[in-house]
């Protein structure tokens, strides 16, 4: 699917893109014998995608699909809620990317992993460290955190088991009523980062995370 320049999206509950977010079996595979889905959303620059406002409106990538948000300078792609302005915390779900990379739960010498992940999104996780996930590039995420079932508020951006391969340059989180982003485990590294007014961590990583930072305000 592509998301075009000139056309605002509406995500009124959780956009799941793929299946790998299912509990894997040895094989590879979902429980039922489903194969994981490799599938692609891009999203052209430009491209404004709302989160209906007091919902836990959010988009998740499972493992094994990719995001290509691939925006610039002049028009940087924004997630934000569908208020006004960008002026707010905790008022939709956020952006949750899952994948394959390795995580500090992962068993050593298994073949397949399944950590459940953040903001009740499912599973993730693996052994790839260079597992691909897509790209971010001038991609802003403003106004999210709202707060979970369970009562915890989600991230800007959560990155779960998100490896290597996966490109993340010139990225804002503006307003969260968490963390900006958060790394659980994972290999991506982000180059040229910028996290204002979140409400605890700017930045935060844990679960055995080995990626790196540069550039980052």
């Amino acid at each position: 699917l592509t998301l075009n320049n000139g056309v605002d999206y509406l995500m009124e509950g959780r956009v799941t893109v793929g299946n790998g977010n299912g509990e894997l079996g040895e094989d590879g595979n979902l429980l039922d014998g489903t194969p994981v889905s490799n599938v692609t959303l891009t999203i052209q620059p430009g491209v404004q995608i709302f989160g209906k406002t007091g919902t836990f409106a959010n988009m998740i990538i499972t493992r094994g699909a990719k995001i290509m948000a691939m925006g610039t300078k002049s028009a940087p792609i924004v997630f934000s809620s569908d208020d006004e302005g960008v002026a707010g915390a905790g008022e939709w779900g956020g952006l949750i990317i899952h994948g394959y990379a390795p995580h500090n739960e992962c068993a050593i010498g298994g073949t397949v992993c399944n950590i459940d992940s953040e903001g009740e999104s499912g599973f993730a996780g693996g052994y790839d460290p260079l597992d691909n996930s897509g790209v971010l590039r001038y991609v802003v995420v403003a106004e999210c955190g709202y707060e979970t079932p369970l009562g915890n508020n989600s991230n800007g951006i959560s990155l779960i088991g998100v490896g290597a391969g996966t490109e993340m340059d010139y990225i804002q989180v503006e307003g969260n009523s968490d963390d900006g982003i958060e790394f659980y485990g994972g290999t991506v590294s982000v180059k040229h980062g910028v996290f204002t007014n979140n409400l605890e961590d700017s930045v935060d990583w844990d679960e055995g995370y080995q990626g790196n930072l540069q550039y980052a305000v």
